[in-house]
């Protein structure tokens, strides 16, 4: 970068300004100037919960930059004591003359800065629940449309692919080549997942890599990448480094892999473990079958007992009521009434005779008892 050479003495024709015209001059000299500081934060403060204030301070002198940052563009969690790297432009204050910074990007530097924002992130988003296991999505048993997020270069992505040519065919797999360490390796991957949601209906997405140091896997420990990862319309699947390795995105993963490889296992089984499935959900299916036709059997069976039972006793009933009633009927007829001693009168013509003033005096009447009839001659 090429700045103007200015005099260094005093020389009469040069023109004397005011401090602001020093300060206006000294900005558009600074203009095109962008910094990568290291440092460490000090006097960390957020103002209203959008502005950002804190000192990077040099670790070997006593000197110190006033920093700012807007709060939605401050991705990893900060606190006093913390050694990063900060890129942006110097500035001067037009009031106070003071030199800052007005911040673009910051990245921890160090195991133990890493370290540190990894647990205040970690914190920061289980408290929000979007470590939540109720918000897990599961992953379709057979994917057909499988986004993946890797870049071409990196082993693990070898490795995942090596597995699949192995699995189950018939899946298609969208790839999207992206940085998965450095300084564009955040951004690259969250535009990846906004280019796969909106330009494809998938089933899942997988995003992958080999292992690395904790600053090589700084850009899994992101906000940004974990909240792509939540807002991902599709499943997602995080197979990152080795089994020892953890990052955010595993914790914001509906479905963690220990590797990529393990990746791979997890979204597609191998024919012989399908064939297995369908001889097992066949068996199944003739077990249940067998005990829903047992179950039916002997529900038809009680069925019937129940109503062959039922028939008897109906039967039984009603022929308990044909004996009540012919044991009625008996005891109304004739025959029963003049056992008792009563008799039956009639005329010769067979007429009942029930008034003296039906018969007539010499008429032949009959009587009628119970072992049999009387005749005679009425006066």
């Amino acid at each position: 970068m090429l700045l103007p050479v200015l005099p260094n003495k005093i020389d009469s024709a040069l023109p004397t300004i005011r401090v602001a015209e020093a300060i206006r001059l000294c900005n558009t000299l600074l203009d095109p100037v962008y910094l990568s500081v290291e440092g460490e934060v000090a006097n960390f403060t957020v103002s209203r919960g959008a502005f950002v204030f804190f000192d990077l301070k040099d670790e070997q002198e006593d000197v110190r930059i006033s920093c700012f940052i807007m709060a939605k563009g401050l991705t990893v969690p900060l606190e006093d004591g913390m050694r990063v790297v900060i890129e942006g432009r110097p500035r001067i204050h037009a009031k106070s003359g003071k030199f800052s910074l007005t911040v673009s990007r910051v990245e921890p530097k160090g195991q133990g800065s890493l370290k540190r924002a990894f647990d205040l992130l970690l914190a920061k988003l289980r408290a929000e629940g979007l470590f939540a296991p109720e918000r897990k999505r599961s992953i379709p048993l057979y994917p057909t449309m499988v986004g993946v997020i890797s870049s071409a270069e990196a082993a693990g992505y070898g490795d995942f692919m090596k597995i699949i040519r192995n699995r189950l065919p018939g899946a298609t797999f969208i790839f999207t080549n992206v940085a998965v360490q450095g300084r564009d390796a955040e951004s690259e991957i969250c535009e990846a997942f906004q280019y796969l949601n909106s330009r494809f209906t998938l089933d899942a997405v997988v995003l992958i890599r080999g292992g690395g140091s904790m600053e090589d896997l700084h850009a899994f420990n992101s906000e940004r990448v974990a909240r792509a990862i939540v807002s991902s319309k599709a499943p997602v699947i995080v197979g990152i480094g080795h089994e020892r390795d953890s990052t955010i995105a595993d914790f914001c993963a509906d479905l963690r892999a220990a590797t990529p490889s393990n990746a791979a296992q997890l979204l597609l089984p191998t024919v012989q473990e399908v064939r297995d499935a369908v001889q097992s959900l066949t068996a199944l299916g003739r077990r249940r079958t067998d005990q829903t036709v047992q179950v039916r059997r002997q529900a038809v069976q009680f069925s019937i007992r129940s109503s062959r039972q039922r028939i008897i006793d109906l039967v039984s009933r009603q022929r308990d009521q044909v004996r009540a009633v012919l044991r009625t009927v008996e005891a109304l007829a004739p025959e029963q009434t003049l056992k008792r001693g009563y008799s039956i009168t009639r005329t010769a013509t067979g007429k009942i005779v029930r008034s003296v003033s039906q018969v007539r005096s010499g008429e032949l009447i009959i009587t009628q008892i119970a072992d049999g009839t009387i005749h005679s001659i009425s006066k």
